[in-house]
């Protein structure tokens, strides 16, 4: 959207907009801007939006919405502002930030819930929790629940028809503000924790484990079974780390899962245990600091191979000692998104394959840079060794915006996202939301 007037005067016509109809909001002379404006990554700081309004209802997001439109003011969407690549404020833009919507409301027959737009995984984790039930997330309570489930953000308040759902399954928000969403839930008690192994030969301990599980592979792992492989700093050096996540009521069967597990290596700590999904969140993200300055490299790779072992052995003997550096890796077996049942949607990454998280953040300022170094030193070096190894399309959400390259993320249904972007959003009202789409890419698709 091209502006019209000035800052001072967009900022006056839309104060007064807001008082009118009561809705909260921060400008940047407010005592309390700065906490509002606090966000995981603290590297974009610099970045001050126009102002920060706090809708507490979905309402309240049309009318928003609605005004910027008609007075042609850009904005953005904050649900969980954990975004990495600080997308979520934009100078002299309003932040329409959603964390007072943050409903969680059970269905009577307790397969499902409506949960609010902007409320975070760890209250969706502890409401669910309280009537012993648990859904699919991450394990990072303080991220956004809908921004992590949709990749990863219409004036008009409306339930989202066929076409809607295939694009927020996979590009978020592009053509509207997630307000409400509706997930499965079940009725489980997870059982889950951290397997610390022996690493003071780290190539090693990790050739043991990838060969050991890689067999297990072979053999068919069951669906509920999920691992989550780690290298982080520890008080006590270096350590390859497994996150063991067991979702069933066959405890038998996990037992005899976690048993194998643990004799992948010398184990040097075991926390596994039976618990709920906040309390699995709760210990993980103690791995994670409350703020940090740095970013994210990530690759998805199809397999572990012994070239990637060496790459990634020889790289975290360079990694920075600092607790907010670490590696990652996290795995997409077959399973229900993998079936031709599976529901529509504009997310292609669907083959079996490990996301390689190069997590390049950092206590403070000063140590961003070699942080950074170090990570692209590294993923550079596992581009290199058997490109057939490397997929195309990486997650969005975790892909700087200078390397995301929307034609090979979303593959075989770029023209179809391009189609359903025409056909719901033509003006490009949600430029600011991921893929971030330019209007000339819209000029000439035909509408399905």
């Amino acid at each position: 959207m091209a502006p019209s007037v000035n800052s001072g005067d967009r900022l006056a016509g839309l104060e007064s907009f807001l008082r009118s109809h009561q809705i909260p909001y921060y400008t940047p002379s407010h005592p309390a801007f700065l906490s509002f404006r606090a966000t995981y990554i603290r590297s974009f700081e610099s970045v001050v939006p126009l102002c920060i309004v706090r809708p507490s209802s979905a309402d309240e997001v049309a009318i928003i919405i609605k005004h910027v439109i008609v007075n042609e003011i850009p904005f953005t969407i904050r649900a969980g502002g954990h975004d990495l690549f600080g997308r979520c404020f934009v100078t002299a833009s309003l932040a329409v930030d959603l964390q007072d919507l943050k409903s969680v409301e059970i269905s009577d027959d307790r397969r499902s819930a409506k949960i609010g737009g902007g409320v975070l995984a760890g209250r969706v984790a502890e409401e669910l929790g309280l009537m012993g039930l648990m859904t699919a997330m991450g394990s990072v309570p303080s991220v956004g629940y809908v921004g992590w489930a949709t990749h990863g953000g219409a004036g008009d308040l409306v339930e989202a028809d066929e076409g809607m759902l295939e694009v927020i399954r996979g590009a978020g928000g592009t053509i509207g503000v997630v307000v409400e969403m509706t997930i499965a839930v079940f009725p489980l008690k997870e059982v889950s924790g951290i397997v610390a192994f022996s690493s003071v030969d780290m190539a090693s301990t990790v050739r043991r484990f990838t060969v050991a599980y890689q067999a297990m592979m072979k053999d068919g792992i069951d669906r509920a079974l999920g691992i989550q492989q780690s290298i982080v700093n520890t008080p006590g050096g270096k350590v390859f780390a497994v996150g063991f996540m067991w979702s069933s009521d066959n405890m038998a069967l996990g037992r005899e899962y976690l048993e194998r597990i643990t004799s992948f290596g010398e184990v040097i700590n075991n926390t596994v245990k039976g618990r709920s999904a906040f309390d699995w969140m709760t210990e993980s993200s103690s791995l994670v600091p409350e703020s940090a300055y740095g970013t994210i490299m990530t690759l998805s790779l199809r397999s572990i191979t012994e070239e990637v072992i060496e790459v990634i052995s020889h790289h975290v003997s360079k990694m920075p000692q600092d607790p907010a550096t670490l590696i990652s890796i996290h795995q997409l077996r077959n399973g229900p998104a993998l079936s031709p049942a599976a529901l529509p949607s504009v997310f292609v990454a669907k083959e079996p394959h490990y996301m390689v998280e190069l997590i390049a953040t950092s206590s403070t300022y000063e140590a961003a840079e070699p942080a950074r170094n170090w990570a692209a030193g590294c993923r550079d070096a596992l581009r290199k060794p058997l490109p057939v190894n490397l997929l195309d399309s990486t997650y969005i959400s975790l892909t700087s915006p200078t390397e995301a390259d929307p034609r090979k993320i979303f593959g075989w249904k770029w023209k179809r996202l391009l189609m359903l972007k025409a056909r719901y959003d033509p003006k490009n009202v949600f430029s600011n939301a991921m893929p971030q789409f330019t209007i000339s890419l819209l000029d000439g698709v035909q509408q399905l």
